[in-house]
């Protein structure tokens, strides 16, 4: 009896203790620092290879009349997901004004050879550099001044005046403009900058397939596109853009259900349920992102860039849910669109098979926002982190660990990858820690 009881107590034990470890995550795998160049990105959505039944049902629905498309297919853009757009890019605006004053105060290394980036005074000596000679160097990095690019990677791709054109040929890749990736993302949804016009349309096409039938009224073009310039422009010139483009006329009440369907920053506070005069008041400002002062001190400008850096992922992650975006399963290059570009400019693995072409699958958020990881430093004044403790260190974003280190306060989402919990031991008690 008394071992039934033992049983069913250990048993019940267990049981909690399951249940209670996807609540509270103690500690994370660390993101690879070398990732395999030989293998293809995992894909965002598995694939399903459908039954026959499957097809056959799919084979009968071609002879079907085709069904109207829904916005974004037809042409037409989605309300719901305007005031989204604008928060992503006046949020963008933000992290890149943030992060250049940050570096100000905060110092910022580089390696000259690989990808590492370090923020601290002094390069830690963890060996794991594979850039130019680094068998010479044993793996040790170069450090050199840290730059803005080194923290918000930039990543950019074309920018289409038609979103529903034809795909960009290897013979016209000088003709479009190469901008931010997300800022590409952000016109396509609704934001409109005189600099880079785009087509907005009001009457849907009126039919499925790559070739765009429009009934009735000619797709209008926002700033004409007789003045178009053929510029590429900078980090630092999208930071000085002015920020009354990123205005919405959206009703509250799109807001309002917005609220209703999670469309919102993962990291607000719930609002209650007693006032609706409040609950429209927190819906505006959860939209709303604070812009950087010149008299903010240097805590305010971290706690100001880390909640823009959250704000831009998390509105980010809702508009690639309905906007098409498009990534390379070997390399970095990304195409805001329904279908890739034609460009032969693919040098990755095995990209003879494929003619210099690349192979496109659906982005995750990672492709489009790549958030740079380096080692968290607990001790800014301490010394450099060591190679023989490197399992004991956590990791963060590189934007991360500047606001952390300016003052802001560490996120719930990133505590576990840091391993806060872990005690770093000495080097002489290194041989004594199992």
């Amino acid at each position: 009896m008394h071992n039934v009881c033992l049983y069913l107590h250990t048993k019940m034990i267990c049981a909690v203790s399951v249940q209670a470890s996807p609540k509270f995550k103690q500690n994370e795998d660390l993101p690879p620092s070398n990732v395999p160049k030989n293998k293809k990105k995992p894909f965002v959505r598995p694939v399903q290879h459908g039954s026959h039944a499957k097809r056959m049902r799919r084979r009968e629905m071609r002879l079907l009349p085709p069904k109207p498309l829904k916005a974004p297919a037809n042409g037409l853009l989605v309300k719901r997901l305007m005031p989204v757009a604008h928060m992503v890019y006046k949020a963008y605006q933000v992290v890149l004004d943030g992060v250049s004053r940050l570096l100000k105060h905060i110092p910022v290394r580089a390696c000259r050879w690989c990808t590492e980036v370090y923020v601290g005074k002094e390069g830690h000596t963890i060996k794991t550099c594979r850039g130019k000679h680094c068998t010479g160097r044993s793996g040790e990095h170069l450090w050199v001044a840290g730059l803005l690019e080194d923290i918000v990677v930039p990543l950019e791709a074309f920018h289409l005046v038609d979103r529903l054109q034809k795909p960009i040929r290897h013979e016209d890749r000088f003709n479009h403009d190469r901008i931010p990736a997300i800022v590409e993302l952000c016109i396509q949804a609704g934001v409109d900058l005189p600099e880079f016009p785009t087509v907005r349309r009001t009457v849907p096409i009126d039919r499925p397939g790559w070739d765009k039938v429009d009934s009735g009224e000619e797709p209008t073009t926002f700033s004409g596109l007789d003045g178009m310039s053929r510029r590429r422009n900078t980090i630092e010139e999208i930071i000085d853009t002015d920020d009354e483009k990123a205005e919405t006329s959206v009703s509250g009440g799109e807001e309002q259900s917005m609220v209703n369907e999670g469309l919102l920053d993962e990291t607000a506070e719930v609002v209650g349920t007693e006032d609706s005069d409040d609950r429209e008041r927190s819906s505006e400002s959860k939209f709303d992102v604070q812009a950087i002062n010149d008299d903010d001190d240097l805590k305010t400008i971290a706690e100001k860039t880390m909640r823009a850096w959250t704000k831009m992922r998390a509105g980010a992650n809702q508009l690639i849910q309905t906007y098409p975006v498009r990534a390379c399963g070997y390399c970095p290059e990304v195409h805001i669109g329904r279908r890739g570009h034609k460009l032969q400019l693919c040098g990755a693995f095995k990209h003879q098979w494929r003619n210099g072409q690349h192979g496109w699958q659906d982005a995750a958020l990672d492709d489009l926002i790549p958030p740079r990881y380096v080692w968290h430093v607990r001790d800014v004044n301490g010394p450099p982190l060591n190679n023989s403790l490197s399992k004991y260190y956590g990791k963060a974003p590189a934007i991360v660990e500047l606001c952390v280190q300016a003052g802001a306060a560490i996120p719930m989402k990133y505590k576990p990858l840091m391993r806060l919990d872990v005690i770093i031991p000495d080097l002489d008690e290194l041989e004594m820690v199992a």
